[in-house]
């Protein structure tokens, strides 16, 4: 993957402690990262803590920051994010039960043209549904279907193999099918 030189120029200038290049950073990204946290956590609360927590490693290690042919520095971002998504997940055991969701965390932002035509309880059997998701099959149909990116980009994000990917878009569909009939 070619290196996203805007990006990558951010980065150059926050390793320097560039301030505005980091809240470039963070008004490009905040949004996209929320939207894959709240995803994986169904916890707005959880999802803003885990965005603020990347971009305050992003600021305080900038150098762990390494530009390579082999991964955007959008894919290193949301690397870890799912990573202290993960590492929540494990330390404090945080799931939320469908019925503590409320119609404000429901996240309508991702993509608004769909999500307009559902009701209020679709979107609860939905959330639902991809709760019964594991955290991967969740991750992956999030990235794909909310976060619109390739098979290869997620293997890449998940450290996977595009197969493995493919397995997961579909054992998760599957699920998600049985589970809205």
């Amino acid at each position: 993957m070619p290196i996203n030189f805007q990006d990558h120029q951010c980065m150059l200038a926050i390793q320097k402690g560039d301030k505005e290049a980091f809240g470039e950073l963070l008004n490009r990204y905040q949004k996209p990262l929320y939207n894959f946290c709240w995803h994986m956590v169904l916890d707005q609360a959880v999802a803003e803590d885990i965005v603020q927590e990347v971009f305050k490693k992003l600021w305080q290690f900038p150098h762990h920051y390494k530009a390579n042919n082999h991964a955007t520095f959008k894919t290193w971002l949301f690397q870890i994010a799912k990573n202290q998504a993960i590492d929540l997940q494990r330390k404090d055991n945080h799931t939320v039960a469908v019925d503590e969701i409320d119609n404000s965390e429901i996240n309508d932002d991702f993509n608004p043209t769909q999500t307009a035509l559902i009701s209020e309880e679709s979107k609860k059997q939905l959330y639902q549904s991809l709760k019964q998701l594991s955290i991967i099959q969740r991750n992956v149909i999030s990235l794909f279907y909310f976060e619109h990116h390739s098979q290869k980009e997620i293997a890449t994000l998940l450290n996977l193999s595009i197969r493995q990917v493919e397995g997961h878009l579909y054992r998760a569909r599957h699920k998600l099918q049985l589970s809205l009939m």
